[in-house]
């Protein structure tokens, strides 16, 4: 009786060398026609309290570059500006020239119809999210995409 297994198609496609592209395609998994890029609250006045927050902002920095490359819209968020700032400089040259951050007084960026309306408007089903107050803004974004649900990828590093 041993290990006997039924000959899935994945493994006899393995077997062969001819593993498609799609028997593997997880529907969680990003795919740059679906997603939207959210950067929530990267703002100046964060910058003396943030420790690494130039770090950071350049990681951001890169991932809205690859985002341009890619085609996949961003959204950008300021929590009350006027008191806090606009975003970085080293993120803000590098988004596109038409992007208007939007101004926010709540926690979550949902709680601002624009946002939910700009991600409709981009058909995005997923949305990257990245930003500085993880343990507010960017954990109460990330919940409540969730319960509207979007598919989220909160990224560790940025």
């Amino acid at each position: 009786m041993g290990d006997e297994r039924p000959e899935t198609d994945a493994a006899r496609a393995t077997a062969s060398g001819q593993l498609k592209e799609t028997i593997m395609k997880h529907p969680a998994i990003l795919d740059r026609r679906r997603a939207a890029l959210a950067v929530i609250d990267m703002q100046e006045a964060f910058r003396p309290m943030i420790a690494d927050f130039a770090a950071l902002a350049q990681r951001i920095a890169v991932t809205v570059q690859a985002c341009r490359v890619l085609d996949v819209p961003i959204i950008v968020t300021e929590q009350y500006p006027k008191g806090l700032g606009r975003t970085a400089a080293e993120i803000a040259e590098h988004l596109p020239e038409d992007t208007t951050p939007l101004e926010k007084l709540t926690f979550s960026a949902c709680g601002v119809q624009e946002f939910d309306l700009q991600l409709r408007e981009h058909h995005a089903e997923q949305v990257i999210v990245c930003g500085i107050e993880a343990h507010i803004c960017v954990s109460q974004t990330a919940h409540d995409l969730l319960q509207l649900g979007y598919q989220v990828h909160v990224l560790s590093d940025a």
